[in-house]
């Protein structure tokens, strides 16, 4: 994926402080989950008409072509620094909205 590395490496050298930089991220994000060909839509979390409460770690919120929605947790880090487990354990645990069954 030259495109996605390069867009990366553009937000890695171009935007200043770790806040820009988480933003730029999801902003990139969105745009390649868009592009994926299982996903119809993906909304930045703030932009979902459906939150409720506070921020839990949700970057973004796609819908699946068949409806099926998707809480997303981005996490921007080094190229070689290791993604460690706690804090994506962590992520929507006991949050029914985001189960994997319809009702």
């Amino acid at each position: 994926m030259p495109q996605f590395d390069e867009a990366l490496t553009l937000v890695r050298d171009r935007i200043t402080g770790l806040f820009g930089m988480g933003c730029s991220f999801e902003r990139l994000m969105q745009v390649a989950l868009i592009r994926a060909t299982c996903i119809e839509r993906v909304r930045l979390r703030r932009e979902w008409p459906d939150r409720d409460g506070p921020d839990t770690g949700i970057a973004l919120m796609a819908e699946e072509r068949e409806g099926n929605p998707c809480a997303i947790q981005c996490k921007f880090f080094e190229p070689h620094r290791p993604i460690l487990n706690g804090p994506l354990t962590r992520f929507g645990r006991g949050q029914c909205q985001f189960s994997t069954s319809r009702a």
